[in-house]
């Protein structure tokens, strides 16, 4: 490509990406509790971060405020809509956190 390898730009991806998977394993575990907060669906949904955005700031943060979420847990809200209650939250607060850099790009 004619383009030298950033060494740090490397480390750092690779710090964000075992960061990301960590919170994702943690993410999948919590089904191990009753009732769980989370379902396959659920997870086969959440799971696109990981793939399409490993060693990114936004995965990390996809699933550390999506592990914070579960583990809270949000009273009253209906199983049926929680996938894209919780999906819809965590990709607002992300693009609010980072809508500064999508108008500088």
């Amino acid at each position: 490509t004619g383009n030298k390898l950033d060494l740090d730009k490397f480390k750092e991806t690779l710090r964000l990406s075992k960061e990301a998977t960590d919170l994702w394993k943690k993410v999948l575990w919590t089904a191990r509790v009753t009732p769980s907060p989370i379902s396959f669906f659920d997870a086969t949904i959440h799971m696109g971060p990981i793939v399409v955005l490993r060693g990114t700031q936004v995965a990390k943060d996809y699933y550390g405020t999506l592990l914070a979420e579960l583990e809270l847990g949000v009273p009253g809200m209906l199983v049926l809509g929680k996938i894209v209650i919780i999906t819809t939250y965590i990709l607002l607060k992300i693009r609010d956190k980072y809508m500064v850099t999508y108008f500088i790009l």
